[in-house]
């Protein structure tokens, strides 16, 4: 017990320093112990994420070595939402581990695992966006999946749901704008509504005046 008191408060401590790469071991041990504590698992979870976040060394290795690591955190983040299913903060960070371990992947050029690791997030943002249905962030995370698949109308139906939750989420504000802009005058795309020029500038207008 004392051991683990120690393990759990040292790890903590590198957490909230920073110190993620220092953090992880003791973490992992104080889990080994206590593999019930959710807030420990969602805090090497993070821990991970961080540490996926910035690949070190040769990029190839790297960057298997980095997908590893945000595999590991969506396996960490997952545990911490089974344990306490009422965190929408840890159901989110399922997701988005995920989709780094798909940027990983893409850049290691395994489409394969790319596309599994993709579906899995979507999947996940999917579960959140019903557990937590006022949930503007889990609707803007499934626009950025949505992207990601290169599925440009359920990305703009996504971020839409997203507003109708929260009318001055940024993020969705942007990346909806962003999204109408990008789809004028791309070849094969549909006419475009004359109505789009005007959304844009409400888009933004509005990202200017949120806070």
């Amino acid at each position: 017990e004392a051991r683990a008191a120690l393990l759990g408060v040292a790890g903590t401590y590198r957490y909230e320093l920073g110190e993620e790469r220092a953090a992880r071991p003791l973490l992992q041990e104080y889990l080994s112990i206590r593999p019930e504590d959710a807030a420990a698992n969602f805090r090497l979870g993070s821990c991970l994420l961080r540490i996926a976040a910035v690949p070190m060394g040769p990029k190839e290795k790297a960057d298997l070595i980095a997908q590893n690591s945000a595999d590991d955190a969506a396996r960490a983040f997952a545990r911490s939402f089974e344990l306490a299913p009422g965190d929408e903060d840890a159901a989110l960070a399922v997701g988005t581990a995920w989709l780094r371990a798909a940027e990983l992947a893409e850049a290691r050029r395994d489409t394969a695992t790319r596309d599994q690791r993709v579906e899995a997030a979507n999947k996940q943002f999917e579960q959140a966006a019903t557990l937590f249905p006022n949930s503007a962030e889990a609707m803007f995370r499934l626009g950025l999946t949505a992207e990601r698949r290169g599925d440009r109308a359920a990305a703009e139906a996504a971020y839409g749901k997203a507003l109708e939750r929260e009318a001055q989420h940024l993020g969705a504000l942007l990346n909806f704008a962003a999204l109408l802009e990008d789809g004028k005058g791309q070849e094969g795309a549909p006419v475009e509504d004359p109505r789009t020029p005007q959304r844009v500038r409400e888009l933004l207008q509005r990202a200017l005046e949120a806070d």
